[in-house]
C-alpha cells in the first residue's frame, strides 16, 4: 500500500505544519486526557447493533442511558444523538413540525440545510430578514416584533418559527422573548444553535450571563458539539423541551434523514464530550473566559486592526472573533480584505475559520490555550505594524491571487437578470444568497462578486 498517497498521510502532513487552529472543531487537536484515553483505540469499539450495544433509533439500553444523561445535563425533556451533524437534526425538526401546514416563519440568514428541509416538506417559507450591521454587513439579531409581524401577516398559523442563534458570526437573539410571543399562538420555536453548545456551560461556571436557547424557552434546539466542545466532527444533538411537538414524529424523521448505520465512535464522542463539560471543565471554562477577555482588551490597543463586537444586538457570543480594519475606507485603499487578513495570519502559522470580503473570523473552543491567544495577538500586532508602514509609504497590501478569477467573474456577470437553477451560497457560512428560480439582480451580483474577489468558495454558479 502506497501510504504516502493516502488521505490520512496528507492530513498528518498538514497537522505537522503546526498551524494553530482558530477554527472548529473545538478540541483544537488538544482533547482532554480523559477523552483521549477512552478514544485511543477507536477500532475496538467500532461496533454495530448486536446484543449489548443497544440501537440508536430504538434505544432501550446503554445508548438510552447516555442520551438521558445528556438531556438531564442540558435540561431537555428528550435528547437525541445526531451522527450526521446538525444538518440531519434541522431536516428532522422542520419536517416533524410541518405536518400538513402551509407556512413556516424563518429567518433568511438560515443555513442551507434549513432551506433544503423546507423544500423537502413542501412548506412555504415566510422570511424574516434581519438587518445587516455596518461596517462588516453582519446579520443582526432577529427581533420579536419581526416574528410577530410575520405570523400575523398570514391567513393561517405557521407550522413553526425557525431562527439561528448564535449565528456563525456570534450574534444572539432574544430567544426568551420570541418563545414567549410564539407560544401564545401555540407555535413551536426551532432554534439552530449549532454554534452554541457551549453557552450553558460557560454561563454555569464563568457566569457569562449568556443563556442557551433551551434555557430560554425554545421547543426544539439543534447543537453541533464539535464546533466548540471536545467532540469529533459530525457530532451533534437535538433537544426537545415542549408539549407542542410529538417526540415520535421527530424520531420518525431522524430515521429518514440519518444513516441506518450510526457510528458508535461518534456516539461515544458525544457522550464523553458532554460528561467532560459537565463534570471536569469548570476551571478550564473560567480560564478560557478570562483569556478571551484579556485578548480583547489587548487588541483594543492596536492602531488599525480591531476585534469587532456589534453593539446593537441582544447578546454576543464571546467565542467568535471578528477581525477587521477599523477604517473601512483605509481597508479599501490598502486592498486589505478579510481574505488578506487570513493570508497574513496563515504566514504566522495561524489558521482562521473563515474570511469574507471585509473581515476574517476566528473561533475559540474548549481546546484553546494561553499560548494560542498570545500567538494570535503577536501576529495581529505584527500585521498592525505592516499596515502602518504601508500607510506611511502609500502602498497597497493586496496580494495577487494564485487563482485567476477572471473566468468566474465573466460567468457571473453573464448571469445578470437570469434565474439561477440551484441555491447560490458561499461556503462557509452556507447561507443562501439566491434561491432556485430567483433572478440575479445587480445587488446580488455585487454581493457574489465580493465573495469571489475575497477568495470564498461559491456554490451554485
Amino acid at each position: 500500500m502506497n501510504i504516502e498517497k493516502s488521505l490520512a498521510y496528507k492530513l498528518k502532513s498538514y497537522v505537522n505544519e503546526n498551524n494553530y487552529p482558530f477554527h472548529m472543531p473545538g478540541h483544537k487537536r488538544n482533547a482532554p486526557q480523559q477523552i483521549k484515553a477512552m478514544m485511543q483505540d477507536i477500532y475496538s469499539f467500532d461496533l454495530t447493533e448486536v446484543d449489548g450495544t443497544d440501537e440508536l433509533y430504538n434505544a432501550e439500553g446503554i445508548i438510552k442511558e447516555a442520551m438521558d444523561n445528556v438531556a438531564e445535563i442540558y435540561g431537555a425533556d428528550k435528547t437525541y444523538f445526531l451522527i450526521n451533524g446538525s444538518t440531519s437534526g434541522i431536516l428532522a425538526a422542520i419536517n416533524a413540525c410541518c405536518n400538513g401546514k402551509k407556512y413556516i416563519v424563518m429567518a433568511s440568514n438560515s443555513h442551507i440545510s434549513a432551506y433544503h428541509a423546507v423544500e423537502v416538506c413542501g412548506v412555504k417559507p415566510v422570511f424574516i430578514k434581519p438587518e445587516r450591521m455596518l461596517p462588516y454587513e453582519i446579520y443582526s439579531s432577529v427581533k420579536t416584533e419581526e416574528v410577530l409581524n410575520s405570523i400575523e401577516s398570514l391567513e393561517e398559523l405557521p407550522a413553526a418559527v425557525y431562527i439561528t442563534s448564535p449565528t456563525y458570526d456570534g450574534v444572539i437573539s432574544d430567544i426568551a422573548s420570541i418563545a414567549k410571543a410564539v407560544h401564545k399562538y401555540n407555535i413551536p420555536l426551532i432554534v439552530d444553535e449549532a454554534h452554541g453548545a457551549h453557552l450553558n456551560f460557560f454561563n454555569r461556571y464563568a457566569h457569562t450571563g449568556v443563556d442557551s436557547a433551551l434555557d430560554s424557552g425554545a421547543d426544539l434546539v439543534i447543537q453541533s458539539l464539535h464546533k466548540t466542545l471536545p467532540a469529533l466532527t459530525q457530532t451533534a444533538i437535538l433537544h426537545l423541551k415542549s408539549n407542542l411537538i410529538e417526540f415520535d414524529r421527530i424520531k420518525r424523521y431522524l430515521k429518514v434523514f440519518s444513516s441506518s448505520s450510526p457510528s458508535y465512535i461518534l456516539m461515544s464522542a458525544i457522550d464523553l464530550a458532554v460528561r467532560y463539560m459537565d463534570e471536569e471543565a469548570g476551571d478550564s471554562l473560567v480560564n478560557l473566559f478570562k483569556l478571551q477577555n484579556n485578548f480583547r482588551k489587548k487588541a483594543k490597543k492596536l492602531k488599525y486592526i480591531e476585534i469587532w463586537e456589534p453593539a446593537k444586538v441582544y447578546q454576543y457570543d464571546f467565542t467568535k472573533f471578528i477581525i477587521g480594519i477599523k477604517d473601512k475606507s483605509l481597508a479599501d485603499k490598502l486592498g486589505m480584505s478579510g481574505n488578506e487578513i487570513k493570508r497574513y495570519l496563515k504566514q504566522s502559522k495561524i489558521e482562521l475559520e473563515m474570511s469574507g470580503s471585509s473581515y476574517a473570523l476566528a473561533l475559540m473552543g474548549i481546546g484553546d490555550t494561553k499560548e494560542g491567544f498570545n500567538k494570535l495577538f503577536v501576529a495581529l500586532k505584527e500585521l498592525d505594524k505592516i499596515i502602518d508602514s504601508a500607510v506611511k509609504n502609500n502602498q497597497k497590501l493586496l496580494n495577487k491571487t494564485d487563482v485567476d478569477i477572471t473566468d468566474k467573474l465573466d460567468r457571473l456577470h453573464r448571469l445578470n437578470n437570469f434565474a439561477v437553477k440551484d441555491y447560490v451560497y458561499a461556503y462557509p457560512p452556507g447561507i443562501p444568497i439566491a434561491l432556485p428560480g430567483e433572478f440575479l439582480n445587480n445587488e446580488k451580483i455585487k454581493e457574489i462578486e465580493e465573495y469571489i474577489r475575497s477568495g470564498a468558495n461559491i456554490i451554485g454558479i
